[in-house]
């Protein structure tokens, strides 16, 4: 019996000093990238208004990039009134809450950017944007299409553009 147990024990114990060899078959779990989203919120846009976003490269990093080129994916999701309560509150759904991406890549020296036109009979709706990285710099504009003014800008916290030189 004492002889048994001590076998166990000797055999437990040289599993785990066994060292293994570099040959030894062993997969590697698969690596799965970090994505990350931003979006707008819920924009109202007016008659000949177009939302643009406009994303890029921080161009304030210590000029180290693992990858020089980003994938990024612009969407939209358009919403309508539903039903509103007695009082001021009203519900808004989506009749395309997974919206389709137009994907593409951004090298270092270049930016993308996309016009977001409201659905006619809409009451608003979203630029939602993707990336493989957390380093790209975003801009938000609402421009008025007949004039080319920009009526509204949103840079999100820690833009190039709102920091100081």
């Amino acid at each position: 019996m004492k002889h048994t147990i001590g076998l166990t024990i000797a055999l437990v114990i040289s599993v785990f000093l066994v060292p293994i060899s570099p040959g030894s078959t062993m997969h590697a779990q698969q690596v799965q990238r970090q994505k990350f989203r931003t979006d707008t919120g819920t924009v109202t846009l007016g008659p000949n208004q177009v939302l643009r976003i406009t994303v890029g490269w921080d161009l304030n990093n210590d000029g180290t990039f693992n990858d020089n080129v980003a994938v990024v994916g612009i969407g939209q999701i358009d919403y309508v009134q539903t039903t509103c309560s007695v009082g001021s509150l009203c519900k808004h759904g989506s009749p395309n809450p997974n919206p389709v991406f137009e994907k593409d890549q951004i090298p270092v020296t270049q930016v993308l950017s996309r016009d977001l036109k409201q659905m006619p009979g809409s009451s608003g709706l979203r630029g939602v944007i993707v990336s493989n990285r957390s380093d790209l710099r975003m801009v938000f504009q609402i421009i008025n299409t007949s004039t080319g003014e920009v009526v509204a800008i949103w840079v999100p916290q820690g833009s190039p553009a709102v920091g100081k030189e």
